[in-house]
């Protein structure tokens, strides 16, 4: 027994240690620390959390770095690391806007894009609910949208597109891919597809940087 407790102290304080020491030479020889990216995501309305576990596993096998995923609640708002991703279906994709708005306006800046899963920002109001200006906000923002979405019609949400044209916005891209108002998350071809155009959107703005 005294020798396993020997064995047991020795070894926490290798453990304590190497990890001063390596800490210590990442400073001297200024390495930064692994990276990591930070995404905040809000589900739909009256979704589990858990529904959009296999999207979020194809995500995190999507990238070469780690994936620190997070569920926020629509409100209070809770405090974001800094370098976030905020990512909302539906109408989290709303209350996901409210938290980039409310980062920017506070000159906090931990978000650095956002995307739409589902959802849009209604800037003219085209669907009976609250929306959201698209030039108020200064970081790149993905809209992904689906064709047969019996949620959100496809028209009214590409309303927010032709503005982002008519303004040549190139900081908000839009996508529409096949598929209804969850299939994104069900169907493993969509859930691929989405994956993909999400890694391609954070790598093109250099987002995982």
């Amino acid at each position: 027994m005294f020798k396993f407790t020997v064995l047991l102290l020795w070894g926490i304080l290798f453990i304590v240690y190497f990890q001063a020491y390596n800490g210590f030479f990442r400073r001297l020889l200024r390495i930064p620390p692994p990276k990591v990216l930070q995404i905040g995501f809000l589900h739909g309305s009256q979704i589990p959390d858990s529904f959009y576990k296999p999207f979020l596993d194809t995500l995190r096998d999507e990238f070469d770095i780690p994936l620190n995923i997070t569920y926020l609640p629509y409100f209070p708002q809770q405090p974001l690391q800094n370098n976030t991703i905020i990512m909302g279906h539906s109408f989290g994709g709303f209350f996901g806007l409210l938290y980039c708005i409310m980062d920017q306006s506070r000159n906090i800046n931990n978000v650095k894009g956002c995307i739409l899963l589902n959802s849009h920002f209604n800037e003219r109001y085209k669907m009976p609910y609250l929306g959201v200006k698209q030039n108020k906000l200064k970081i790149p923002v993905l809209t992904l949208l689906n064709r047969d979405d019996d949620k959100l019609p496809l028209a009214k949400a590409l309303d927010d597109y032709e503005l982002s044209i008519a303004r040549k916005d190139t900081s908000k891209r839009y996508i529409v891919n096949s598929g209804n108002h969850t299939s994104s998350f069900t169907s493993e071809v969509e859930i691929e597809l989405l994956c993909w155009q999400i890694k391609n959107f954070i790598s093109f703005y250099g987002l995982d940087k």
